[in-house]
């Protein structure tokens, strides 16, 4: 019964849900070059078990710095270290800003 209740915690601490691209978030324009006539609001870093995670997440938190734009600038996965158990971590690194419409 003790295993039972150890590999149970295991499941629900090392299991996530996908966070939800927010209706800001799926506005944001997601852009290859660095936009010209824009402002620079942040560099920021998206990160999560997967990569589609790992963007959701980058791009709800550029709605949430009030930005339109988001330029990536690289992305990288890192195996083994998302939790006590292993796993891995998607991580994406890219600046917010804030261009004229």
């Amino acid at each position: 019964m003790k295993w039972i209740a150890i590999v149970t915690f295991l499941l629900l601490a090392t299991s996530c849900s996908m966070p939800k691209l927010s209706q800001q978030g799926s506005i944001i324009n997601v852009v290859d070059k660095i936009p010209k006539h824009c402002k620079e609001i942040k560099r920021i870093i998206g990160r999560g078990p997967n990569i589609k995670y790992a963007m959701n997440n980058i791009r709800n938190y550029a709605a949430d710095l009030g930005g339109n734009s988001l330029y990536i600038q690289r992305g990288e996965k890192l195996v083994g270290v998302n939790t006590f158990v292993g796993g891995n971590t998607h991580s994406v690194y890219g600046i917010v800003y804030r261009c004229k419409k």
